[in-house]
Formats: structure tokens, C-alpha cells, sequence
């Protein structure tokens, strides 16, 4: 069953032929975009914690994607031990914190629209 879904990341229509992703293998390409789907569905801010880090593809992957500069690790030198940010998550995509304030007025804005039909009624 299809649900609404509010929630995105922007991916520039040129970033397959940028430099850091052209390189990828098939694998690695599809860990950087669960990547990107994960931390904006979880609002963590381009931010992964070292658990869904080792779970994500293979560690060929996960070493592709911290070779290329994609993702950087958390604590200088221990990439699998402390999970990794999405580099520049936060240039391309919106912050858990602009989502809140936005789902915020969405609500108000419901609110009000919701009371002036239930004062004509």
C-alpha cells in the first residue's frame, strides 16, 4: 500500500559523473544512496552510527566510499568502529532541525485551517 512521504533527499541530476561517485562500483553507488535515504528518513543529519555502518553492503563497499571522500569516519582512523557522516549531507539536504520547524507550521497551519471550517459549520 502506498503511503505519503514528505521526506527526500536532493541528489544533483549531474552527481553520477562527479569525480568521488563515477568510480563507484554498482555496490558501493547503492550504499551511498541507502546512505543518504537513511540519514534523511532517520533525520540524523548525514550522521551513521557504527552498527548501521557494518551492517551497510560490504566492507569492499564501505572502503570505496571512505576512499572516494563520500563519507568521512567519525574518529580519525576508525572508520568501522564509529560509524561515518555523509560528507556535506547538510550543504545538499535539510537539517532534522529545519524538518521539525517545518512540520511544526505544516501543523499550526492545519490547526487553524481546521478551526475557521469547524466556526462556519
Amino acid at each position: 500500500m502506498a503511503r505519503a512521504n514528505w521526506e527526500y533527499v536532493r541528489l544533483d541530476v549531474l552527481m553520477p559523473e562527479h569525480p568521488k561517485v563515477s568510480g563507484l562500483s554498482d555496490k558501493a553507488f547503492r550504499m551511498y544512496i541507502e546512505l543518504l535515504c537513511y540519514s534523511g528518513r532517520q533525520r540524523t543529519d548525514g550522521l551513521v552510527d557504527a552498527r548501521t555502518w557494518r551492517r551497510s553492503g560490504t566492507r569492499r563497499g564501505r572502503s570505496e566510499l571512505l576512499t572516494s571522500g563520500l563519507v568521512d569516519p567519525l574518529l580519525e582512523g576508525d572508520a568501522d568502529g564509529s560509524g561515518v557522516a555523509v560528507h556535506d549531507y547538510l550543504e545538499h539536504n535539510r537539517s532534522r532541525l529545519q524538518i521539525d520547524e517545518l512540520s511544526a507550521k505544516r501543523a499550526e497551519a492545519g490547526r487553524k485551517g481546521g478551526s475557521k471550517g469547524q466556526a462556519s459549520a
